[in-house]
């Protein structure tokens, strides 16, 4: 059960920081993360 909720909060927080990335910093890890 704690397994799953932190998964859950880990999910939540993932989701945020994408929202929030949305913006150059999103671009730049596109960026560095292709060859």
């Amino acid at each position: 059960e704690f397994c799953r909720t932190v998964r859950k909060i880990f999910i939540c927080t993932c989701e945020e920081l994408k929202s929030l990335k949305l913006g150059p910093v999103n671009k730049a890890s596109e960026i560095k993360h292709e060859p």
